[in-house]
């Protein structure tokens, strides 16, 4: 089952692949230049050697032509390993799969006050952990309960 965040980005990723494909008809283009223009249509700046590392990661076998389906699966990967470097250090912060509460508490606090990062938007990003759904659910009803 797709949710909706991941419909939006298929859906971006097929937009900038027609405008990838207007701009090659325009021009011929290399693998490495289509995924610039995608890239610049996406509003996302990268290095050369970036490019590089994701023409390597979404063109395997060195065509011409790059398939948003694979580009597509870069992305989603890398999303997934993130969620997972996210987990693993709380796991490891909390010494077992599950975190207590008043711990999770006093680490968003810390995290928030040390890098006056939006907590709320940390908090969400924990929540799509199935494996740390109940540790979200009762720190949100902690945090409404007051």
């Amino acid at each position: 089952m797709i949710n909706k965040q991941t419909e939006q980005i298929f859906s971006q990723l097929q937009g900038a692949f027609a405008w990838v494909e207007k701009m090659r008809k325009k021009k011929p283009m290399t693998s490495d230049m289509q995924i610039k223009e995608l890239l610049y249509f996406l509003n996302i700046d990268a290095t050369n050697e970036e490019i590089e590392a994701l023409n390597e990661l979404a063109n395997p076998e060195g065509e011409q032509d790059i398939q948003y389906e694979k580009l597509y699966k870069v992305f989603m990967n890398d999303q997934q390993q993130e969620q997972r470097e996210v987990l693993e250090a709380f796991r490891l912060l909390s010494g077992s799969n599950r975190i207590e509460v008043d711990k999770l508490e006093n680490w968003l606090y810390i995290y928030d006050k040390k890098y006056r990062n939006n907590t709320k938007q940390f908090i969400a990003q924990l929540k799509q952990s199935p494996s740390y759904k109940q540790g979200y659910l009762d720190f949100e009803k902690y945090v409404k309960e007051g």
